[in-house]
Protein backbone atom coordinates (compact mmCIF):
# COMPACT_ATOMS: atom_id res chain seq x y z
CA UNK A 1 0.00 0.00 0.00
CA UNK A 2 1.11 3.27 -0.46
CA UNK A 3 0.47 6.03 2.10
CA UNK A 4 -0.66 9.64 1.14
CA UNK A 5 -0.12 12.88 3.18
CA UNK A 6 -2.26 12.71 5.64
CA UNK A 7 -2.86 9.12 6.42
CA UNK A 8 -3.28 8.18 9.94
CA UNK A 9 -1.20 5.45 10.72
CA UNK A 10 -0.18 3.29 13.56
CA UNK A 11 3.83 2.67 14.15
CA UNK A 12 5.40 -0.37 14.98
CA UNK A 13 9.04 0.55 14.93
CA UNK A 14 11.19 4.07 14.06
CA UNK A 15 14.48 4.63 13.44
CA UNK A 16 16.36 5.93 16.25
CA UNK A 17 19.97 7.66 15.73
CA UNK A 18 22.72 5.46 17.21
CA UNK A 19 25.57 8.33 18.52
CA UNK A 20 28.62 7.18 17.00
CA UNK A 21 32.19 7.26 19.26
CA UNK A 22 33.30 10.50 20.34
CA UNK A 23 37.02 9.14 19.38
CA UNK A 24 36.06 7.78 15.98
CA UNK A 25 39.60 9.56 14.45
CA UNK A 26 41.73 8.08 17.12
CA UNK A 27 40.03 4.79 16.84
CA UNK A 28 40.76 4.74 13.33
CA UNK A 29 44.15 5.70 13.42
CA UNK A 30 45.54 3.09 16.02
CA UNK A 31 43.57 0.22 14.09
CA UNK A 32 44.38 1.60 10.21
CA UNK A 33 46.64 -1.34 9.66
CA UNK A 34 44.01 -3.88 10.47
CA UNK A 35 41.11 -2.03 9.02
CA UNK A 36 43.39 -0.78 6.17
CA UNK A 37 41.07 -1.73 2.57
CA UNK A 38 38.38 -3.43 4.98
CA UNK A 39 36.66 -0.52 7.40
CA UNK A 40 34.33 -0.88 9.82
CA UNK A 41 31.01 -1.00 9.42
CA UNK A 42 28.79 1.78 11.81
CA UNK A 43 24.88 1.56 12.55
CA UNK A 44 23.71 5.43 12.15
CA UNK A 45 20.39 4.72 12.65
CA UNK A 46 18.90 1.51 14.34
CA UNK A 47 15.04 0.20 14.83
CA UNK A 48 13.42 0.98 18.14
CA UNK A 49 10.07 -0.56 19.32
CA UNK A 50 7.23 2.26 19.40
CA UNK A 51 3.74 2.22 19.57
CA UNK A 52 2.62 5.39 18.27
CA UNK A 53 -0.05 7.11 16.36
CA UNK A 54 -0.17 9.92 13.94
CA UNK A 55 0.09 11.39 10.38
CA UNK A 56 2.04 11.08 7.27
CA UNK A 57 3.88 14.45 6.13
CA UNK A 58 6.51 13.15 4.01
CA UNK A 59 9.36 10.56 2.52
CA UNK A 60 13.05 10.41 3.02
CA UNK A 61 15.95 9.06 2.07
CA UNK A 62 18.14 7.55 4.86
CA UNK A 63 21.46 6.87 5.41
CA UNK A 64 21.05 3.61 7.77
CA UNK A 65 24.78 2.41 8.40
CA UNK A 66 28.33 3.55 7.17
CA UNK A 67 31.68 1.85 6.36
CA UNK A 68 34.74 4.00 7.61
CA UNK A 69 38.34 3.42 6.50
CA UNK A 70 41.53 5.04 7.23
CA UNK A 71 43.00 5.15 3.64
CA UNK A 72 46.66 6.45 2.82
CA UNK A 73 47.20 7.55 -1.04
CA UNK A 74 50.54 8.03 -2.59
CA UNK A 75 50.81 12.08 -4.92
CA UNK A 76 49.67 11.11 -8.11
CA UNK A 77 51.22 12.94 -11.34
CA UNK A 78 47.95 13.69 -13.79
CA UNK A 79 50.16 15.71 -15.74
CA UNK A 80 49.18 19.25 -15.45
CA UNK A 81 50.25 18.91 -11.71
CA UNK A 82 50.67 17.26 -8.94
CA UNK A 83 47.76 15.48 -6.51
CA UNK A 84 49.10 15.65 -3.36
CA UNK A 85 49.27 12.73 -0.86
CA UNK A 86 46.09 12.32 1.62
CA UNK A 87 45.96 10.32 4.81
CA UNK A 88 42.57 9.91 6.96
CA UNK A 89 39.50 8.48 7.53
CA UNK A 90 36.97 7.79 4.24
CA UNK A 91 33.69 6.52 3.92
CA UNK A 92 33.69 3.24 1.75
CA UNK A 93 30.33 2.89 0.89
CA UNK A 94 27.03 3.34 2.81
CA UNK A 95 23.42 1.64 3.07
CA UNK A 96 20.11 3.59 2.42
CA UNK A 97 16.36 3.09 3.08
CA UNK A 98 13.18 4.97 2.25
CA UNK A 99 11.23 6.47 4.95
CA UNK A 100 8.17 7.87 5.63
CA UNK A 101 7.93 11.02 8.36
CA UNK A 102 5.45 10.84 10.60
CA UNK A 103 4.03 13.78 12.87
CA UNK A 104 3.52 11.78 16.19
CA UNK A 105 3.21 15.16 18.35
CA UNK A 106 2.96 18.70 17.64
CA UNK A 107 6.64 19.18 16.93
CA UNK A 108 8.40 15.62 16.54
CA UNK A 109 8.74 13.66 13.50
CA UNK A 110 9.32 9.59 13.28
CA UNK A 111 11.50 8.10 10.29
CA UNK A 112 9.36 4.83 10.05
CA UNK A 113 9.76 2.00 6.99
CA UNK A 114 6.96 1.14 5.15
CA UNK A 115 6.93 -2.02 6.58
CA UNK A 116 6.53 -1.07 10.47
CA UNK A 117 2.96 1.37 9.35
CA UNK A 118 -0.40 -0.09 9.66
CA UNK A 119 -3.56 2.07 8.03
CA UNK A 120 -5.89 3.40 10.44
CA UNK A 121 -7.71 6.09 8.18
CA UNK A 122 -7.02 8.20 5.57
CA UNK A 123 -7.57 12.39 5.89
CA UNK A 124 -10.85 14.07 4.43
CA UNK A 125 -11.43 17.41 3.72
Amino acid sequence: MKYELGDRVKIKKHWKRQPLPYNLDEMLEKQRDEIAGAGIKFDKYLKAQCNEEGFICGTRSLKTSTTLSYEYHDAIDVGVGMIPEKEGVEQMDSEHVKVYLVATRMNYLRKVSKEDLEFISEWRK
